[in-house]
């Protein structure tokens, strides 16, 4: 999805730098059916949010920094508070939560009204001079989308290690399955069983070392120390540490079970259920 909006942002730009009549109508034509139609953002679940984006985008005007170098003085540039649902109350006025600031490293981006110092407006909004958590959440939100600090390369670390773990763990799941299946079923082939029963376990160990020295653990404890988040993301953030630990411990009890359990299959090495038999009688 990420993808798809840079690349739509990139062509509205396209078409509202361009000069030439005709290849600005072709560029208008190609916005409608990527970026703007309707039908397009269906299938995503914040299409409601996708399709407000990409016509704000195109009708309110450019906003991005190749072709911005300060902030609007109007909030065209940023989200606004919607006051005209017919289900709230007509006297409710509500504010908008984000205004347009400037940073010399990513140039012009929308923050929030509550991250500022001390979490009241009125002090100013938060820089790298007034508030310590300010560069983190910054480069962790990787603003420009290009990723070139230390933080949001760790996060990227991060995310592909536990992609790689999810993956390797599926993969000694099904090395349990055929294992169970074998000691269920089959008469002997104790080394197989052995075999299969092993190369489970310690796909199961990697998993955890992934999770150790790949820096998903550390990771998480950033996140929930640093406190960039509004209120329904910081209940998240303060789980986030112990869900990865639960899946790491999780994966490590499962290496030793694994290990514990192929005793059992030397020990037996037949199989652990014996089907019935009738006596013939002649």
């Amino acid at each position: 999805c990420r993808e798809k909006v840079n690349s739509c942002y990139s062509l509205i730009d396209e078409a509202g730098a361009s000069r030439n009549t005709t290849e600005k109508a072709l560029l208008q034509l190609d916005v409608s059916a990527k970026c703007t139609d309707s039908g397009v953002w269906s299938r995503y679940d914040q299409h409601v949010h996708l399709n407000y984006c990409m016509w704000k985008h195109n009708e309110a005007g450019i906003c991005t920094n190749n072709h911005r170098t300060n902030c609007p003085t109007d909030t065209s540039c940023c989200p606004t508070a919607q006051n005209y649902d017919s289900s709230a109350a007509m006297d409710v006025v509500r504010s908008n939560l984000y205004t347009c600031a400037k940073s010399p490293i990513i140039g012009l981006y929308c923050q929030h009204w509550s991250f500022a110092v001390g979490g009241n407006y009125s002090n100013g909004l938060c820089t790298d001079q007034t508030c310590s958590n300010f560069g983190w959440c910054r480069d962790f939100a990787d603003v420009p989308g290009t990723c070139l600090t230390d933080v949001c390369k760790d996060y990227s670390r991060a995310l592909e290690v536990l992609i790689g773990s999810l993956v390797v763990m599926g993969i000694a799941l099904a090395c349990d399955v055929i294992y169970s299946s074998m000691l269920i079923a089959v008469t002997g082939r104790g080394g197989w069983k052995s075999i299969v029963n092993g190369f489970g376990s310690i796909l199961k160990l990697m998993v955890y070392m992934f999770c150790v020295a790949g820096g998903v653990s550390d990771l998480a404890d950033k996140v929930r120390d640093i406190g960039c988040w509004n209120a329904a993301a910081t209940e998240k953030a303060d789980n986030l540490p112990f869900q990865v630990s639960l899946a790491c411990l999780t994966a490590l009890g499962g290496c030793f079970g694994a290990l514990a359990l192929s005793l059992v299959s030397v020990r037996w090495n037949k199989r652990l259920v014996q089907m019935p038999y009738a006596k013939s009688q002649v």
